[in-house]
């Protein structure tokens, strides 16, 4: 996984470190062959695109998306919001979509930037997006994979979907945006949909850290003759979703009620009430005596994994599903430093 700000690389290998790196590889994946480009030209040059006559506002619009096509590619989250509002300002938002949806412009704009028919089931492009990131669960929920596979004949597909931060639907010359994909489970993006979200309100996993702002927490009751192992289902365990810090904007509060975050993972309790049983079992006088068998364990890092069945260190969140919940109730019940 390349550097997504504060999320962290798994392939030391890779050329790419941060996302930055790739923006002109990616741009150049739609120069190769049928280019947006182009077919804005012909657009602008012909005034149609398939049965669609532009008008002379819509003929405008056109000329500034290919005047500024590397730029929207490339553009990082808080400059895509500029363009946004530069439409809003030129009063060019109505003509791509209305209190209907998506306009019949909008939808050519689509066609022409080519997201369904060059991008999403595209191996040079889709595919090649998402295996350099490489994020191998969501970013929304960490609950769900986010991988590829292969299928017949060797041929890749991608087991999860793209969210447009900035919806597609409302923003269709955003489309390709490389900073407004983002690989998610099919859950969290329909859950998501098409609503609006505030780079300053909501969690954008190209530039923020969720798990500096939120952590898990687990609710039970500390009390030693309760808390043995046949004892452990009298425990009415819940899983919590909280704060770390100050949060002055809400970024968590939004998140968990958007993604359902505490609904997801009281549905996985059951790892919750595992982790209790390793506390109770693996207590520090025994981890200690492990960690002192030569040849076991290479590492600490090595023998905390497998204590937890998931990756301890923060770096690795999204390697795993459910690691950052291990991660912090581990902490919690002082499994893990």
């Amino acid at each position: 996984m390349i550097k997504v700000d504060k999320i962290y690389p798994i392939d030391s290998s890779s050329k790419y470190k941060k996302v930055a790196d790739l923006e002109n590889d990616y741009l150049g994946k739609f120069r190769k062959y049928t280019r947006p480009e182009t077919l804005l030209q012909e657009f602008i040059n012909t005034g149609e695109s398939r049965d669609y006559q532009a008008s002379a506002i819509q003929t405008i619009i056109l000329n500034y998306l290919l005047n500024k096509f590397s730029d929207i590619i490339k553009a990082k989250p808080k400059k895509l919001k500029g363009f946004i509002d530069l439409f809003s300002r030129n009063h060019w938002s109505i003509e791509v979509c209305d209190v209907d949806g998506t306009t019949a412009f909008g939808k050519e704009l689509m066609y022409v930037f080519g997201y369904s028919e060059r991008f999403r089931s595209n191996v040079d492009r889709g595919i090649w997006l998402a295996k350099q990131l490489n994020i191998k669960t969501c970013p929304y929920c960490n609950a769900q994979n986010t991988i590829l596979t292969n299928k017949q004949f060797g041929k890749q597909i991608a087991k999860f979907q793209f969210d447009h931060f900035f919806p597609k639907s409302e923003y269709p010359y955003l489309s390709l945006s490389l900073y407004n994909l983002i690989p998610s489970c099919a859950n969290c993006n329909i859950t998501k949909s098409s609503k609006q979200l505030n780079l300053d309100k909501h969690y954008h996993p190209y530039f923020m850290n969720l798990a500096d702002l939120a952590k898990f927490r687990l609710k039970y009751i500390p009390d030693p003759s309760i808390l043995t192992i046949n004892n452990l289902k009298k425990q009415n365990l819940e899983i919590e979703f909280i704060n770390k810090h100050r949060d002055p904007f809400g970024i968590v509060k939004a998140h968990n009620n958007l993604y359902h975050i505490d609904g997801v993972y009281n549905r996985h309790n059951d790892v919750a009430e595992d982790l209790l049983k390793f506390a109770i079992i693996y207590t520090k006088e025994l981890s200690d005596s492990h960690l002192k068998i030569k040849g076991l364990f290479k590492n600490t890092e090595e023998y905390y994994r497998f204590l937890l069945r998931n990756y301890p260190n923060q770096e690795d969140s999204l390697k795993r599903p459910l690691a950052k919940m291990t991660q912090d109730i581990a902490k919690q019940l002082k499994l893990i430093k």
